[in-house]
């Protein structure tokens, strides 16, 4: 079972999709991989800012799926997904990345 979990394929959506999603479900939990002084510079509106460093002292509630996007570090992704799977969390990844994302952005400076 552990294996299975850990290495089956994550789930993918475009960014065009997850625009559409994000319209009807606007609390959608989404994760933002990217470090502290990236996030608070240019953010999608409704984004957490979870390092991937930090990825792994997750601990909120399985009922949610998580989507995680980037800033293109796929490897680093997968990981992440990899490791949220591992702890029985539904992931999606953003297959688009943080660079190619065409929605709405906020800034915290």
């Amino acid at each position: 079972m552990f294996f299975s979990k850990f290495f089956s394929k994550t789930s993918k959506i475009s960014n065009q999709k997850f625009t559409v999603l994000l319209k009807q479900h606007p609390n959608i939990l989404l994760f933002d991989l990217r470090s502290p002084s990236e996030f608070h510079s240019s953010h999608i509106p409704t984004a957490r800012n979870y390092p991937i460093v930090q990825i792994d002292s997750y601990s909120g509630e399985k009922k949610h799926t998580i989507y995680l996007i980037d800033s293109g570090t796929n490897n680093l992704t997968s990981q992440a997904a990899a490791t949220l799977k591992n702890k029985g969390y539904k992931v999606v990844i953003i297959q688009d990345g943080y660079m190619n994302w065409d929605g709405p952005l906020i800034s915290d400076k």
